[in-house]
């Protein structure tokens, strides 16, 4: 009974030193190195490395135009549709462009799906309308396919990369320019998730639709979660000791679950101030699915 009576004294410190937060969090998006973005939206589902393993080893590499569509294929949920296409069906939609030969197999279907629904218009050269499938795709390209999946008009690809920066929500370096690597390209795509599309849900939101459990990857990575906490009205409404490893507490309003669930705003100790202090590890701390109840340890 007394270890629980110091975890509960303890824990007044915790609350305080909790609400004390800053009502808004730094955007951490532009210190992640982009294997770490590829690893998370290949834990979602979103990307497609090079091999059957979902590698991110190849990142430094660069992107070809064709690979980028597949790309996106995988992170706007069009993949399995694309290869549901007939051979007539992908066929028909390659029939325009002079070099449809170029594209390699894996590729045709995403290609071809692309095209048909207005993602990749080609480009004229010689008098030719090309598609370039396995030349490297240079940022303004990739934006253009960006913004076209978000339901945007692209009047000149050459400001694309500002204007998918300019889109509210959006994460994306508007200063990005020539041939992309493929490490580049997951970074635009992650930074695109929080974006508005042009019906005004976020790429990630629209991505989810009712998937639960995508849902609560998105939000521990803070793709769903970015609203502020009013910290001047938060109040902690209750604290439980379950046991000796567990304490709940109860807000009186929803949580910012990526500030929340961060080790760095919490102090437990032991046996006071000085001495005791409990390291919290990985996955010590979680918040509810109401966002307003925390367990640590």
């Amino acid at each position: 009974m007394r270890r629980l009576r110091r975890f509960a004294a303890a824990l007044l410190t915790v609350v305080l030193i909790l609400t004390s937060m800053p009502a808004v969090f730094a955007d951490t998006s532009a210190t992640i190195a982009n294997d770490e973005k590829a690893a998370a939206l290949k834990d979602m589902g979103l990307y497609v490395g090079r091999d059957t393993n979902y590698s991110t080893n190849d990142l430094e590499n660069p992107l070809t135009t064709q690979d980028s569509l597949i790309f996106l294929a995988k992170l706007f949920g069009y993949n399995d549709a694309a290869n549901a296409l007939t051979q007539d069906q992908v066929a028909d939609a390659l029939a325009k462009f002079d070099d449809a030969d170029s594209i390699s197999e894996y590729a045709r279907n995403v290609v071809a799906y692309s095209a048909a629904n207005d993602i990749l218009c080609g480009s004229i050269q010689d008098g030719k309308l090309i598609i370039g499938a396995k030349d490297t795709v240079t940022a303004a390209r990739f934006a253009t396919f960006m913004l076209k999946q978000m339901g945007y008009t692209v009047t000149d690809y050459k400001v694309s990369v500002e204007r998918l920066a300019e889109t509210k929500g959006s994460k994306v370096d508007a200063t990005l320019t020539g041939d992309l690597t493929r490490g580049d390209a997951i970074g635009v795509m992650y930074g695109a998730l929080t974006a508005e599309k042009a019906s005004g849900k976020t790429v990630i939101a629209d991505i989810i639709g009712d998937n639960a459990d995508l849902k609560k990857k998105a939000e521990k990575m803070g793709l769903l979660d970015d609203t502020p906490v009013d910290t001047m009205d938060l109040v902690v409404e209750s604290v439980s000791v379950l046991n000796c490893k567990q304490i709940k507490i109860k807000f009186n309003q929803e949580m910012n679950r990526k500030s929340v669930e961060s080790a760095e705003f919490y102090e437990i100790y032991d046996k006071g101030e000085d001495e005791g202090k409990i390291e919290l590890g990985d996955n010590s701390i979680s918040l509810d699915d109401d966002k307003k109840q925390l367990l640590l340890l």
